[in-house]
């Protein structure tokens, strides 16, 4: 999301799960913060349920939902995500690829927000009391040309 403030800075907005991210999105906002005519200026953390749940919890939601295929596939990409950090720990070049390091340093506000999210998991809608705290925020969204609700247009899975 972005905005020209009257300082004529772009203002932006980061979407996230968490104010800890990993490398690339903790080098966007240093980055940023360098930029003389760029501020990040919040940070919208989307509460998501099943992030806060324990993850024998999850898996076992996840089991109950979508069936053992899905929850087999799960643990597969997690164990593959684990192999590759630990070959890339190792790497001199990209040892802190999956460094996760905290955002709290480059932005002014923090908007928390609990997003509807889909069956699919892909979709994320907000309420209107969550747009109109972002819009009290002085937040640009950009509005559908299909719909009157606004949308929030950057976002990051951590």
């Amino acid at each position: 999301m972005k905005e020209r403030g009257g300082d004529n800075k772009l203002k932006i907005a980061l979407i996230v799960d968490s104010n800890i991210s990993l490398k690339y999105v903790h080098d966007l906002a240093c980055w940023a913060k360098n930029q003389d005519n760029l501020e990040i200026n919040s940070l919208i953390i989307q509460k998501i349920p099943f992030k806060s749940a324990g993850k024998l919890r999850h898996g076992i939601k996840s089991l109950k939902e979508k069936g053992i295929k899905n929850l087999l596939e799960q643990i597969g990409y997690k164990l593959l995500l684990k192999i590759d950090e630990i070959l890339l720990s190792r790497n001199e070049i990209h040892k802190n690829h999956f460094k996760k390091q905290n955002l709290f340093d480059y932005v002014s506000e923090i908007i928390e927000v609990e997003p509807v999210i889909s069956k699919s998991g892909y979709v994320y809608r907000y309420n209107d009391k969550e747009i109109q705290e972002i819009k009290q925020k002085a937040l640009a969204t950009r509005t559908c040309a299909n719909c009157c609700k606004p949308t929030l247009t950057i976002s990051f899975k951590t």
